[in-house]
């Protein structure tokens, strides 16, 4: 699947969850790399790649949108800094 079909079926099943919207714009706003304005707000392919890696073993755009809504319902759950 392409990452465009990928991010629109994301975005799709985040519209249908608005519980979920305020997690979905604090993950955002913390994934933001910093000085964004020179390089644009995507965090870097290389940082993408190692989380994908790191948790499923594979790429960001395989990562099953159930499993991107339950992260985010973890979000919700658990909104402060965890020590």
């Amino acid at each position: 699947m392409s990452r465009i079909l990928h991010a629109i079926r994301l975005v799709i099943a985040l519209v249908r969850r608005p519980d979920l919207w305020a997690s979905a714009i604090g993950l955002a706003v913390r994934l933001v790399p910093n000085q964004w304005w020179r390089r644009g707000p995507i965090p870097p392919h290389d940082y993408l790649a190692y989380r994908g890696n790191a948790v499923y073993g594979m790429p960001v755009s395989t990562i099953p949108v159930s499993d991107f809504l339950r992260y985010l319902e973890w979000c919700k759950a658990f909104p402060g800094p965890i020590h």
